[in-house]
């Protein structure tokens, strides 16, 4: 299969994906029309999703020689992709063990330094921040019930929401 053709391939399938799912809300039970109902957040995720693939599309369009031209190339670190699979199977595994405050702690430490973050103060200072936004977002804003986990980690995460 061709660089190309691989390019195109998963902007289609993400294109295609996102408003197949997108038309599975419209059937969400509707509560009063002035409430944001349980449909609200996945249709504005998947609503940004099908306009981002469409954008991904003209932009392969645009690009199409290009990305031709450079279809030889080796990948410069395909390893890195099959640790970040396996440590978001590991950080799946344990999350409602260690609950999603600890686990994603860990998962942001574990990526960022698969990514290649060597400095010490650099990874602790993102992992933490992120970990503090995914705590925000998810289970403060968006009211997502997340997984708190067992014994000292359900103190942890206690602490936290």
């Amino acid at each position: 299969m061709s660089a190309l053709m691989a390019e195109l391939s998963i902007a289609v399938a993400f294109l295609l994906s996102s408003c197949l799912f997108y038309y599975q809300t419209l059937l969400f039970k509707k509560t009063r029309i002035s409430d944001i109902g349980p449909e609200y957040w996945p249709q504005l995720l998947l609503g940004g999703m099908i306009i981002l693939s469409v954008a991904l599309l003209a932009d392969i369009y645009q690009r199409r020689k290009a990305i031709a031209a450079v279809a030889g190339e080796k990948i410069p670190y395909p390893a890195r992709f099959w640790y970040t699979f396996a440590l978001a199977i590991v950080y799946t595994i344990i999350m409602p063990y260690l609950g999603f405050a600890v686990g994603t702690l860990l998962f942001c430490l574990a990526i960022i330094r698969v990514l290649g973050v060597k400095s010490l103060k650099t990874l602790l200072l993102t992992a933490t921040g992120a970990t503090l936004v995914f705590i925000v977002l998810f289970p403060k804003i968006m009211a997502v019930p997340m997984p708190r986990g067992v014994g000292v980690f359900r103190m942890i995460s206690l602490f936290f929401y």
